[in-house]
């Protein structure tokens, strides 16, 4: 018998190690602790695999020696987990291909095992051969590299498949694929993964059919936070900020288990955690000089550098609400009343919008397009200030789609598909912005729409994820009102030679599409005009480069959609991280991304000449796009000038 806190440290420290395997938790104990009464049944076992669950379970009392729990790890998350990382199709065909190999060391090592587990079926008996050859890490000849057959299925083959399930999972560059409907459907060869979003579409339909989502329900203000890390403080964004919402939990607070083991807390036993998923758009590598060898720094310390990957990896993981877990502190309440200090916060977020309000409604709300205002009723009207900032927010939400915002297609008519779309994204926003501010959000404001959303979410589930990254931007955007007044320059300042120098330093720095890397101290002038002429640069132009780019595209291919033309806007005005919104693997996603990737090979040059239309000199002209090249290029850095600044002829204006 070995000690459990052992096994404990032992299997977490293998799975620290194993980046591929971070969402499952491994349970250490007796039969009798594990599972109950059954457990007198179960025999000697050492470990076994819940895939539904992604638990492990050791059996401490069967375990003797490191190197039989090392063994019975590796049995259970390179052999039964790790053959999940295959897609479902790829599973099923090495699990055919074990069972019917030619081989004579596969047979053999079948017909022991088939002595051991007569009553298992093909499938299970295959993964246990997979599994057992899983246990050791052998150094083959061969490496995986060509579609699994029968005759082709060598006993090196497979050891070099388990090779490499191992190492991908070590980096992380490999996870699972195949989800199987419950921990005994494990060995089954269909039951393809429901994809994520449509998990998330289909409960919300359900609960906008009960009357039951996030945004029907009757707000309470004791607690006022979105959904977040318990042990981070990190809030989630997007469609997990969205399902972890839908769970019914009045605690935000959220954590995997071993973040719970981390500050010594413990998930109670029999509890079901929650899937999300999150994508990694860059990784670590280690810096090599010109021979391939690793820098090293001062201290003899290997260099990492952050790479940007092509195409993002997505990860999935099993959290738990705090109310799951014993030992978290207590969540504090709030009062139920909005406070003076929230009030303040949603008017600043209002006042410094720039989008103009007018109380001049009886009983309606609304935001005009084409004026760029919002209407509403007057503060009186409502039964409370949380009802009228709620609604504020909602408005001021639909007013982010602006062409000079976020630009979303506002054209709908009520009871059309477009704006259905956009009522969902602004109701989603509106629930965490209202609630990370505190004024909450009127469950009756909104009901006329149910329909439409039930039937958007039945035509097409992942719009259920655009959506959520959309209404994401949208809060991102109406929370930022709070920190600075929003300003907009027109292009013909832009375009002029009458900004300052620092001013054209942000514009030039936006056209080459480097990083945003401001050279001024952060308290001086200089730094806001830089950071104006930045941001402005890439507003003003993306619609016009974009709808010029894809027309030209279009021509050469009618097919192309406005996925395409979504990822010209990225190139040309790119998000803080890379942000397809549309499912890996899909013609859209490849859309996107070739109209991003061939945009920012071509785009830069020709907006550094648009800027200098209207300089005052040709050696302005000729020194801004030679700096622009330059940067494109990676020649120089970005330069700190030295400049005298000019006053603007006119003000800045708002929105």
């Amino acid at each position: 018998m070995t000690e459990k806190a052992f096994i404990e440290n032992i299997g977490n420290s293998f799975l620290d190690n194993h980046k591929g395997l971070d969402d499952i938790e491994i349970r250490v104990g007796s039969p009798e602790e594990l599972f109950g009464e059954k457990g007198k049944s179960l025999g000697d076992f050492q470990g076994a695999f819940f895939p539904k669950s992604r638990i492990v379970a050791v059996n401490n009392e069967a375990i003797n020696s490191l190197e039989g729990l090392e063994k019975t790890l590796r049995h259970e998350l390179i052999g039964h987990a790790g053959i999940n990382t295959f897609s479902p199709d790829d599973k099923a065909k090495l699990l055919d291909a074990i069972t019917h190999s030619p081989d004579k060391e596969i047979q053999e090592q079948r017909d022991q095992l088939k002595k051991l587990y007569p009553n298992h079926d093909d499938n299970r008996l295959a993964e246990e051969v997979f599994a057992t050859i899983s246990e050791t890490e052998y150094d083959v000849p061969v490496r995986f590299n060509e579609s699994i057959r029968a005759d082709n299925l060598s006993m090196d083959n497979l050891k070099a498949i388990s090779k490499y399930v191992s190492e991908g999972l070590k980096t992380g560059q490999i996870t699972q694929q195949t989800f199987p409907e419950s921990d005994q459907a494990q060995f089954q060869k269909t039951g393809k993964k429901e994809p994520y979003y449509e998990t998330v579409a289909n409960k919300l339909i359900e609960q906008l059919e009960q009357g039951t989502a996030p945004w029907q329900k009757p707000w309470e203000a004791s607690f006022d936070a979105i959904p977040h890390n318990a042990v981070t403080g990190n809030r989630y964004k997007g469609i997990n900020a969205l399902h972890l919402s839908m769970q019914g939990r009045s605690d935000p607070r959220w954590l995997t288990y071993k973040q719970a083991q981390s500050v010594n807390a413990q998930v109670r036993k029999g509890e079901k955690g929650t899937r999300i998923e999150y994508y990694k758009f860059e990784e670590e590598k280690l810096k090599r000089d010109e021979n391939g060898k690793p820098v090293l720094d001062a201290d003899g310390n290997k260099v990492k550098i952050k790479i940007k990957l092509d195409t993002p990896r997505v990860f999935s993981a099993t959290v738990f609400n705090a109310e799951q877990v014993d030992g978290l502190p207590e969540l504090e309440n709030k009062s139920k009343e909005m406070s003076w200090e929230e009030v303040e916060r949603v008017e600043k977020i209002l006042n410094n919008s720039g989008v103009p309000l007018h109380h001049d409604q009886s009983d309606s709300a609304y935001y005009i397009p084409s004026k760029d205002e919002i209407h509403l009723p007057k503060k009186e009207q409502f039964d409370d200030a949380g009802k009228y900032y709620a609604t504020a927010l909602h408005e001021l939400g639909h007013s982010t789609g602006h062409p000079s915002r976020l630009d979303r297609d506002l054209s709908g008519r009520f009871g059309s598909e477009s704006y259905a779309k956009e009522e969902l994204r602004a109701e989603i926003s509106s629930l965490m912005t209202g609630t990370e501010l505190g004024v909450g959000h009127d469950p009756g404001q909104h009901a006329a729409y149910v329909k439409s959303w039930i039937k958007v979410l039945k035509d097409d589930p992942k719009e259920i994820l655009i959506a959520s990254k959309d209404a994401e931007k949208i809060t991102n955007l109406v929370l930022s009102y709070e920190k600075e007044k929003s300003q907009s320059i027109t292009s013909e300042q832009i375009k002029s030679s009458e900004v300052s120098e620092a001013f054209k330093s942000g514009v030039e720095k936006a056209i080459s599409a480097t990083d945003y890397d401001n050279p001024y101290h952060p308290s001086s002038p200089e730094f806001k005009e830089f950071s104006a002429g930045f941001n402005n640069a890439k507003r003003e132009i993306t619609d016009s480069i974009a709808d010029r780019i894809y027309s030209e595209k279009k021509e050469e291919n009618p097919q192309l959609s406005e996925a395409f033309k979504q990822g010209i806007k990225e190139a040309i005005l790119p998000s803080n991280q890379f942000d397809n919104p549309y499912p890996i693997g899909s013609p859209e996603y490849k859309e996107f991304n070739n109209g991003l990737h061939q945009t920012q090979k071509a785009v830069p040059i020709k907006l550094a000449k648009k800027f200098t239309e209207n300089f005052k000199t040709e050696d302005d002209k000729n020194r801004f796009i030679e700096q622009v090249q330059k940067q494109l290029e990676n020649k120089i850095e970005q330069p700190t000038l030295n400049v005298k600044i000019k006053e603007p002829t006119q003000p800045d204006m708002e929105r």
